[in-house]
């Protein structure tokens, strides 16, 4: 069960009752996804707590969770392809050791899970990121991607001439 499932049978379907069946799916769906991340998550703090070295439990963490061999790249370059990537989870992990009450698994840190995963597309230099989401910038300041992260207010995005106008910029910058 996809999201290109999920988005084919909202866009061929007449019935409401399919819609609200195929949401419920994709809901279940989501929230197993954010809850085994947030796990993740919370594997990678304990990791930077015993290590005392955010980079590293960050680096192996991502590693374990893609499957990869930790020594088949350097710390270094793996951070400079997904900079953004890791200056956001950077910013999560420091807010995370920070606050001993921190709960990685509550709805509300469940939710970021899904912003960090759209960072990795930065990893390829000709995508940029559009959004209306103002946080993404903030916690990615610092990162060489950041100038990527296109920010616009959702009603340039309703209307289809400014959308227009805002894509047609982005791809000529």
């Amino acid at each position: 069960m996809g999201m290109e499932r999920s988005f084919n049978v909202c866009l061929t379907t007449d019935s409401l009752e399919t819609i609200k069946v195929e949401s419920a799916k994709h809901k279940r769906v989501m929230d197993k996804c954010k809850a085994g991340t947030a796990q993740q998550f919370k594997d990678m703090i304990d990791e930077a707590t015993k290590r005392n070295d955010m980079e590293s439990a960050w680096f192996f963490g991502i590693a374990k969770r893609v499957g990869a061999d930790p020594a088949s790249k350097p710390v270094s370059e793996i951070v400079s392809i997904f900079n953004a990537y890791y200056e956001f989870e950077k910013c999560k992990l420091q807010r995370a050791l920070a606050n001993p009450r921190y709960n990685p698994l509550s709805r509300k840190n469940r939710n970021e899970v899904i912003d960090a995963e759209q960072l990795v597309y930065l990893g390829d230099p000709k995508l940029c990121m559009l959004t209306s989401d103002r946080g993404f910038k903030s916690k990615v300041a610092q990162s060489t991607q950041a100038p990527r992260i296109i920010t616009v207010p959702p009603d340039d995005l309703m209307d289809a001439q400014k959308a227009e106008h805002v894509v047609r910029c982005s791809l000529s910058a």
